[in-house]
């Protein structure tokens, strides 16, 4: 729902470790006014000043720390985009502890737009909460600032580290996100004045946050990066396009990997969802293989998911079972020639290859018991726990070799070249956590480092639990990420708990960052065909990783054509259009979605334009549509239903129908 174009006229200024950003419209008096910095709660002020036209730089040395801290500052105005990196040098040994950036105090302000009963705050932590043992969906996306103090980005859900601070008619809006996610992980502390008829705020600022440890520790001579955000001033923008900048500047910056994956034009079965679980033989395996590369020729990826080890899935941890050989996990009865073998013969068939591997350890295992100085410890003492399991600590370098051993298990001896990691981000991400060296941020980027050197830039690398909720920092790594929860064996329920936390990561265009993945798509016995065509339909028009699963050699000739005309022809990471403004200000049940191909794409280039997606999610039957303005094309459109392939006949006003309980409508759009 694209109302305008950035805001256009900026001013900038720097005086005395205090910074102003704001525009100069005079109908739009909004931008961040005075802000400041501190180190370990020293104030970085009487820095020395060095201007330039699009680019100044302020340095001071602290009296009070030994350290010399730079602050450069690059300007678009025309984009309305400031861009802040701030870095310390250290004169002798320099522990720190605390980072904060853009904070507000007596003398600062943020201009808002607005009074604050008129202002609204996106973050995605607002459709998601994520604290283990807490997960749950949330609404709305679009919301009234709350009464007391808060923090955002916070928590182990992957959210994306950005805010976007905008009147509730959209017409001006504000966006602080971070560019950077090396060792610190971004939190906002805002508290608006109580009074909300005032446009004041009591506390609005940054704190780069050291998760796992309680400080980072410089030696003379080292240099620290400690943060680097963007500022930018909208104008007419909605929440769904808020970010688009800030994604495609942070591609340039990291080459993020979604626009190299072999995902974009490929698809994955997974072996997990509709029946099978972790029954899983290498002969079915192959002969479902044999179908899908028959059948499916656009499918690349063959991922094998849990049920290829040792030992029984009941009771320790899965990261156990390679302990204290990793070469040895694998079940002899279920995969006879073993698993070597089992990858040579799925790239006999033209398969990428991919495994499931939890690092999860079992507490009362014998790994626990032989190596307690390898677990990773929690904030309160003692081994950090998610029930009865916990994980190893990276930072210890026995502990790291044997999650390399494992890692070179997998792509070295076995000759897997795809990774479905599940269960790991609390590891890396829960604030109770405490490594013996380095912060959760760090050791989680080496982590995903590693597994990509290993499959190298043609693999396939999955995250999975905790559900992502569009970090775009993952795609430094990865091709996709898990955004909703197990589909397991397709049930209408399950299917429909997977959508409202899919805001905003769907709309954000994936191949800046990583394809989200809504997880597989398949074919409920106990599910009704349009419940089923529902699911299908939207994982196909959220544009992440396509995914399917099933015992397809079960699967009647209906329902193969069916997944034949799904993943015909791949072409994902556009991001989607959510039409209905009430997925936004309300519960986040999409009814109304849809993808506009840019003239580059291949699916342009195959005649077509766009693709929408009518939703019925309610128990009852509802008109469901969308104008013409809103879709963005005319009646002269060429329409027909995706699934015949048979034209579909519109009204004068737009598109709009009557639509089934749990029913779906998938329409394609052709170029005239």
């Amino acid at each position: 729902m694209r109302i305008g174009s950035s805001a256009h006229g900026t001013r900038f200024q720097f005086v005395d470790g205090r910074f102003t950003f704001r525009s100069t419209r005079r109908d739009a008096p909004i931008g961040w006014i005075g802000l400041s910095f501190s180190l370990n709660g020293v104030a970085s002020t009487r820095l020395r000043w060095r201007p330039g036209r699009a680019a100044c730089s302020a340095t001071a040395r602290h009296s009070a720390l030994p350290a010399t801290e730079t602050l450069d500052f690059r300007c678009d105005h025309a984009a309305g985009r400031l861009v802040v990196r701030r870095t310390v040098r250290a004169e002798g040994d320099l522990a720190i502890r605390s980072v904060e950036d853009g904070m507000l105090d007596a003398d600062a302000t943020i201009l808002a737009p607005g009074l604050l009963t008129d202002m609204r705050l996106c973050h995605s932590s607002h459709v998601r909460t994520e604290t283990y043992p807490a997960s749950r969906a949330e609404y709305p996306y679009v919301r009234r600032l709350a009464y007391g103090p808060s923090e955002y980005n916070v928590g182990e859900g992957h959210d994306i580290p950005a805010y976007y601070l905008v009147r509730r008619d959209y017409a001006f809006g504000l966006v602080e996100a971070s560019l950077r996610e090396d060792i610190f992980r971004r939190v906002w502390r805002i508290e608006p004045d109580p009074h909300m008829a005032r446009s004041r705020f009591l506390a609005f600022g940054a704190e780069q946050r050291l998760l796992g440890a309680e400080q980072v520790t410089l030696r003379a001579g080292e240099s620290l990066v400690l943060s680097e955000t963007l500022y930018q001033i909208h104008r007419g923008v909605h929440p769904q396009d808020a970010f688009d900048g800030y994604l495609a500047l942070l591609s340039r910056l990291h080459r993020t990997r979604a626009r190299r994956s072999t995902q974009l034009h490929g698809a994955c079965y997974c072996t997990w969802n509709y029946g099978p679980l972790h029954d899983v033989h290498a002969a079915e395996l192959l002969q479902r293989a044999r179908i899908i590369r028959e059948r499916f020729p656009a499918a690349n990826v063959f991922l094998l998911d849990d049920g290829y080890e040792a030992r029984p899935r009941e009771g320790n941890g899965p990261l156990d079972k390679f302990y204290p050989d990793p070469e040895a996990n694998w079940d002899r009865r279920r995969f006879p020639g073993g698993m070597r073998r089992f990858a040579d013969r799925l790239r006999a068939l033209g398969f990428l290859p991919g495994i499931w591997l939890n690092p999860q350890v079992g507490l009362d295992s014998r790994l626990a018991a032989e190596r307690p100085g390898w677990l990773l410890q929690g904030r309160e003492g003692g081994p950090f726990a998610i029930g009865a399991r916990g994980y190893l600590d990276p930072s210890v370098p026995e502990a790291r070799a044997f999650l390399l051993r494992v890692l070179d298990t997998l792509f070295g001896a076995w000759g897997f070249g795809g990774l479905k990691l599940d269960f790991q981000s609390h590891m890396f991400e829960s604030r109770a956590v405490r490594f013996r060296e380095g912060t959760g941020v760090q050791w989680r980027n080496w982590f995903y480092g590693q597994v990509r050197r290993r499959i190298g830039p043609r693999g396939f690398f999955e995250t999975c639990i905790a559900m992502a909720m569009g970090n775009p920092f993952l795609g430094r790594h990865c091709d996709g990420y898990r955004l909703g929860a197990d589909i397991s064996e397709g049930r209408w329920e399950k299917h429909r708990n997977c959508v409202p936390w899919s805001l905003p990561a769907i709309t954000l265009p994936g191949r800046d960052s990583a394809l989200p993945n809504m997880d597989s798509f398949g074919w409920c016995d106990e599910a009704s065909d349009d419940e089923n065509l529902s699911r299908m339909a939207w994982c196909f028009i959220t544009q992440g990783l396509l995914e399917f699963g099933g015992r397809l050699e079960r699967l009647k000739p209906r329902q193969l054509a069916l997944f034949a005309r799904a993943l015909a022809h791949p072409d994902r990471g556009h991001g989607c259009r959510v039409i209905d403004e009430a997925a936004y200000t309300g519960e986040p049940f999409p009814a109304v979605v849809a993808v506009d191909y840019p003239r580059t794409s291949r699916t342009w280039r195959r005649g077509i334009a766009h693709h929408v997606a009518l939703f019925n999610w309610s128990d009852e039957p509802r008109m469901i549509g969308a104008t013409w303005a809103q879709l963005g094309f005319t009646t002269r459109a060429a329409l027909a239903d995706f699934w015949s392939g048979e034209a579909y006949r519109s009204g004068a006003e737009g598109v709009f129908e009557v639509l089934r309980p749990h029913a779906s409508r998938l329409i394609e759009v052709r170029r005239r």
